[in-house]
């Protein structure tokens, strides 16, 4: 007999059966034997008995080879007659490989990782991922690389069943797999905008969108000068909201404008967009009182001056309450007229913004004020050498401020080294209630005076008794002769005796005058220099 094949050369993947060879003879009831010689192949058998068929069998590489190959001679008999031995050969090639790794297994929505396939260089890799079945070409070196699509939150991600398709098409199934884990980032807050009183608190409510334990943080960008923001960062206590408790001030009368822009961390770290909090801070009215008094008659108990409180706010559209006593009073006016003594304050607010802020101004009393009705005064003994001017005054409850002449006001009411001649004393009180005024005389006489025709000290007289014409003058030379009777009213004694002029040297006097309601006379002496 003679036998034939269809197939006598196959290559077949590892662990798999060659396919039927077609073996067939030219004479009937032929039977067959064969023997095996085999490469780093296990599974291949002989058979020595005498069959009526070639039957494939299951081949398996030997641990460790990458390829093997089987020879199998089979030798055909019929009627007792031995054909030709022919060969079939069987190359057995290993299976393609694969292995799956990710860079990261544990993601914030919207990131993405890297996953790497290495194994059979040039090998086409099948898989799976998010439902969807794709490929990847292996490169010559054995590696392809997937980035994953921007991964949404609350979804895990697997790579499994992966086949691989080689040069012998050899292909085998996987369940090799990776996971991604995708945590929830905080929601984005939208951004708002809010307005507040300077001095009150900013309230900004961050809710933990049931992200318990997350963490917030944020900086501050302040315009002009608002003060008390500050930069922060608070972890959430367990579900409960995150507010924002800082009191702005607004100095500058205006208003300013603070920008929280805030994150949220959640626990697993990961971290949301940014939004902002605007809040604008709008001035608070600040008016300021001062006391004063209103001014009574203290007989007739009738105001004859009052005071004006004035809030100090002059411009803008705003509204004003007073109060007298607690109890309002009053028109809307940044000035009131007080008539009546007590305690007041202003409540004022801002209608330049929605807020409408409100401020309230100190307390101040106004009180009742008499004016004094006179004064007296008492003047040291005439011709002193440091004339002083005491004041004394009736009635009145104010503090008393004095006067002379133009100098500055004083707290006493006692005038030193006042200089000869006339004087005017004046009596005011602090509260404007009260204002007195006086002529006041001090009495002195020059030492000397030159009648030499220049125009100064042409004449000498007591000064300070103007006011007392009935005073009695008399001039005497050294020797007691009587030169001159003047009037103390008068323009004085020009040196001159019956017409001629009298010669340079000290010459006496006695003034017969009324000093406080007394008789007195003084004597003394002068110089005439020419």
């Amino acid at each position: 007999p003679t036998i034939t094949f269809i197939n006598s050369t196959q290559t077949i993947c590892d662990g798999t059966a060659f396919s039927d060879v077609g073996l067939s003879s030219n004479v009937s009831n032929t039977t067959y034997t064969w023997t095996v010689n085999a490469n780093n192949v296990l599974g291949a058998t002989a058979e020595s008995v005498g069959v009526p068929s070639f039957d494939p069998q299951t081949l398996t590489l030997s641990a460790g080879a990458t390829s093997g190959q089987v020879v199998y001679l089979i030798t055909p008999y019929a009627n007792g007659c031995e054909g030709t031995a022919e060969e079939v050969t069987i190359n057995v090639v290993a299976n393609p490989v694969v292995a799956i790794s990710v860079l990261d297994t544990v993601l914030c929505e919207g990131q993405t990782t890297i996953v790497t396939f290495t194994g059979t260089p040039s090998a086409t890799v099948t898989y799976t991922y998010n439902g969807l079945v794709q490929t990847i070409q292996l490169d010559s070196n054995g590696t392809a690389i997937l980035t994953t699509p921007s991964l949404q939150v609350n979804t895990t991600y697997a790579l499994v069943n992966v086949s691989l398709s080689g040069p012998t098409a050899c292909t085998v199934n996987y369940t090799d797999s990776v996971t991604i884990t995708v945590n929830p980032v905080p929601m984005v807050i939208p951004n708002s905008m809010s307005s507040i009183c300077s001095g009150s608190s900013t309230s900004i409510v961050l809710p933990t969108n049931g992200m318990a334990n997350s963490v917030f943080e944020w900086t501050v960008n302040a315009t002009g000068l608002a003060l008390g923001a500050s930069n922060g960062i608070v972890t959430a206590n367990g579900t409960n909201d995150v507010v924002i408790n800082q009191v702005l001030t607004s100095v500058s009368g205006v208003q300013e404008v603070v920008v929280y822009t805030i994150t949220q961390t959640s626990a697993l770290g990961c971290k949301g967009a940014p939004f902002t909090a605007t809040v604008n801070v709008n001035p608070t009215p600040s008016p300021v009182l001062e006391s004063g008094s209103i001014c009574v008659d203290l007989t007739t108990g009738s105001v004859f001056q009052g005071y004006t409180l004035n809030a100090g706010i002059y411009s803008g559209n705003y509204s004003f309450q007073w109060y007298y006593n607690g109890s309002p009073v009053g028109a809307n006016s940044s000035t009131y007229d007080v008539l009546l003594a007590g305690d007041y304050y202003v409540v004022v607010t801002d209608n330049n913004y929605t807020t409408q802020c409100t401020g309230t101004s100190n307390t101040v009393t106004v009180i009742e004020t008499n004016p004094a009705t006179e004064f007296t005064y008492t003047v040291t003994n005439a011709f002193t050498d440091n004339a002083t001017i005491v004041v004394s005054i009736s009635g009145g409850n104010g503090t008393m401020m004095y006067q002379i002449d133009d100098e500055e006001l004083q707290n006493s009411n006692i005038f030193t080294g006042v200089s000869p001649g006339l004087h005017t004393i004046t009596v005011v009180d602090t509260q404007g209630c009260t204002y007195l005024t006086q002529n006041v005389f001090v009495i002195d006489y020059p030492k000397y005076f030159t009648p030499n025709g220049d125009g100064f000290n042409e004449y000498w007289n007591i000064i300070g008794l103007e006011n007392q014409p009935g005073s009695k003058l008399f001039i005497f030379d050294r020797y007691g002769k009587l030169i001159k009777q003047i009037s103390t009213a008068g323009q004085g004694w020009d040196g001159t005796f019956n017409g001629q002029q009298l010669p340079s040297t000290d010459y006496w006097f006695t003034i017969e005058y009324d000093e406080n309601g007394k008789q007195k006379t003084f004597r003394a002496h002068f110089s005439l220099i020419r």
